[in-house]
């Protein structure tokens, strides 16, 4: 009786250990970050075309630095976590460009001359 119990134990130990090993996590990890351009006040409201590892590009809104943006205006743009080249230009003018470490969840900013 004794060896059928352990027998027993022994078995619904390595099961139990069997279908621990196959469970995934359920986590999500936000992958995206989000950079605002902001400038004192040569290029603060206008527009200036971002351009992210010569691939993306999109339009962003200049925001002024000393001033909070109004509600409903968008002044964070979302883009992949990692290291990226970013080039910000506006009329053919090379404002800004470097390579920027965006880490995954943060928002980081880029000040414009």
């Amino acid at each position: 009786m004794k060896k059928i119990i352990l027998l027993l134990l022994a078995m619904c130990w390595l099961v139990a250990c069997k279908t621990k090993e196959h469970t995934t996590s359920t986590t999500t990890v936000e992958t995206l970050s989000y950079i605002q351009i902001t400038s004192p006040k040569v290029y603060a409201s206008k527009t200036v075309m971002v351009t992210i590892d010569d691939v993306h590009q999109f339009e962003a809104v200049v925001t002024r630095t000393s001033v909070k943006p109004k509600k409903g205006k968008k002044s964070f743009y979302p883009t992949v976590a990692g290291v990226h080249k970013v080039k910000i230009t506006h009329n053919g003018l090379r404002l800004y460009e470097a390579h920027v470490v965006l880490k995954a969840g943060t928002k980081s900013s880029i000040t414009l001359p």
